[in-house]
């Protein structure tokens, strides 16, 4: 699955007051948090997703893992996608962290 030929759905832009290695850090905190509840590796598995568990290096880089997800790239402080595949769809989250300066 190549990221380009999924259709094109929504983007969101919010403005935090922190540093992107902050920004970065939490990212993978709540992505931790969100991914590791309860039933999430059962469901995964239910719907037939190719990723059931967490697994590879952490911090995120290319190839690990969360129940759904597969880590394609990682570029810390600056990128992360994520892309996962289940029998009834495939589908990608692209985080972007860009310093915009002081305002």
């Amino acid at each position: 699955m190549q990221i380009a030929l999924l259709p094109y759905l929504d983007e969101h832009a919010t403005v935090i007051a922190a540093e992107t290695d902050d920004v970065w850090r939490g990212l993978a905190e709540t992505l931790d948090r969100s991914f590791s509840r309860p039933g999430m590796a059962g469901y995964t598995r239910l719907v037939g997703c190719a990723d059931c568990a967490a697994s590879g290096p952490r911090p995120l880089a290319e190839g690990s893992t969360y129940p759904g997800w597969r880590v394609v790239a990682s570029v810390p402080g600056r990128e992360l996608v994520l892309q996962g595949r289940h029998r009834f769809a495939s589908y990608a989250l692209i985080f972007r962290i860009e310093h915009i300066g002081s305002r």
